[in-house]
């Protein structure tokens, strides 16, 4: 009953074997076992020997009764044939209902050998879910991309057009807003090199932003101005008056100087001719005493307002250079400042470029979006050929292997930024 049982199933496996010959895909003449692919192997008519093999990183498999074969690279048609050669070779022992044991010999034509699942392909660029994904036999390049969620243009390398074009307009309207200030910036700092009363520009600055918005921008800056101007030319009249107080207090020291050495040149006279007079015995000595005393104080004032004169006129050109540093160390600060204001101003405009492109490309993604149209796909396939990866140009009809790598990317064709 054994032997005509396998007989029955060997015939059976035969039709099967047809048929499955029949319906397999065509690249299975083709396609060779590797590393992530699972075979099933079984025997017809003898359930208890079905194995699921996954080939491993050693390329092998491992098989009862015949232990690891390494099938890395070969095709299905000759791991059947190896396994039908190697297996019939053995006995399955088994115990019947009764207790008996069974031998049974298997029949090279009971035994199947099939792929059962493939290695997975992988997805990766302007797709929903890029990532690994399950493979079925004839599957296209079209198809895997229906299975990762199909095009994605909101992951083509930006967020949400929609919500990104309102924070760039948003962007764009502050970027704006700081051009203007550092423009009135500018004017400001001009009109302060050249003494000006004002900012020189009957104009405003043209920007795509509110005129009041802009109108209080360089309102706010003449007010600096004036402000500015006032504070200085309050600082200068404040060391002019100083310089005319110590001027008016030298000639007044001067004149008392001069006062003073008049009356100790007389001072001195008088006491010559006291002493003469002392030694014809004409003035007491006292006299002559008191007559000296008023001469030294005399001399000991002189001296005294020849100091203050100095320290006046130290005072005073000390508060000349203080007035001439203050005009240039005011234009050194304002070209400095100038400086730095042009380089922000630059430093403006290039953000706003910046900005303009990208309002640019999120406009014109938006507008595809609208349109329900799509860029046009650049597909490429990578597939190991032979132990090596290669790149072969495909597009959506392109019929993939296991183990492909396929890469999307959407291109569009944006012009370039307008002037602003």
């Amino acid at each position: 009953m054994g032997i005509d049982r396998l007989k029955l199933a060997a015939r059976f496996f035969t039709f099967s074997a047809a048929a499955f010959i029949y319906i397999a895909p065509s690249f299975s003449a083709e396609y060779r076992l590797d590393t992530g692919d699972v075979v099933q192997i079984s025997v017809i008519g003898v359930p208890e020997f079905q194995v699921r093999a996954a080939v491993g990183l050693d390329g092998s498999i491992s098989i009862p009764l015949l232990g690891p074969l390494s099938v890395s690279g070969m095709q299905l048609s000759d791991l059947r044939a190896r396994v039908q050669e190697l297996l019939p070779a053995k006995a399955i022992r088994s115990r019947g209902a009764d207790g008996r044991e069974i031998v049974t010999v298997i029949p090279r034509d009971a035994i199947s050998v099939n792929v059962i699942e493939y290695r997975p392909v992988y997805i990766h660029g302007d797709v929903a879910k890029p990532g690994e994904h399950v493979y079925r036999p004839g599957t296209t390049v079209r198809q895997a991309i229906a299975l990762a969620g199909g095009y994605d243009l909101v992951r083509f390398r930006m967020t949400n057009p929609f919500l990104e074009a309102a924070d760039l307009k948003s962007q764009n309207e502050t970027l704006w807003i700081e051009h203007v200030k550092e423009q009135a910036h500018i004017w400001r700092i001009e009109a302060e090199l050249k003494n000006s009363p004002n900012l020189g520009h009957s104009e405003l600055p043209k920007a795509p932003i509110a005129e009041t918005v802009i109108f209080q921008i360089v309102s706010l800056a003449a007010d600096k101005l004036a402000a500015i101007r006032k504070n200085y030319e309050g600082d200068k009249a404040s060391l002019g008056r100083e310089i005319q107080q110590a001027d008016e207090q030298i000639v007044f020291l001067i004149q008392q100087q001069q006062k003073q050495q008049e009356e100790l040149k007389l001072g001195s006279g008088e006491f010559d001719s006291l002493r003469e007079y002392k030694d014809k015995g004409l003035v007491t000595q006292k006299r002559v005493t008191e007559e000296r005393r008023a001469t030294l104080i005399a001399t000991t004032q002189l001296l005294y307002t020849l100091s203050q004169t100095a320290q006046v006129k130290r005072e005073r050109e000390d508060l000349s250079r203080k007035l001439q540093k203050l005009d240039d160390q005011r234009r050194i600060e304002l070209a400095q400042e100038l400086q730095d204001a042009r380089v922000k101003l630059a430093e403006v405009r290039s953000r706003l470029e910046a900005n303009s492109e990208k309002l640019l490309y999120t406009g014109a993604l938006k507008s595809q979006l609208v349109r329900g149209k799509g860029a046009v796909p650049q597909i490429n396939v990578f597939r190991k050929i032979e132990d090596a990866q290669k790149r072969l140009a495909g597009d959506e009809d392109t019929v993939l292997m296991p183990g492909d790598v396929v890469e999307v990317a959407l291109n569009y064709s944006v012009e370039g930024p307008g002037q602003y």
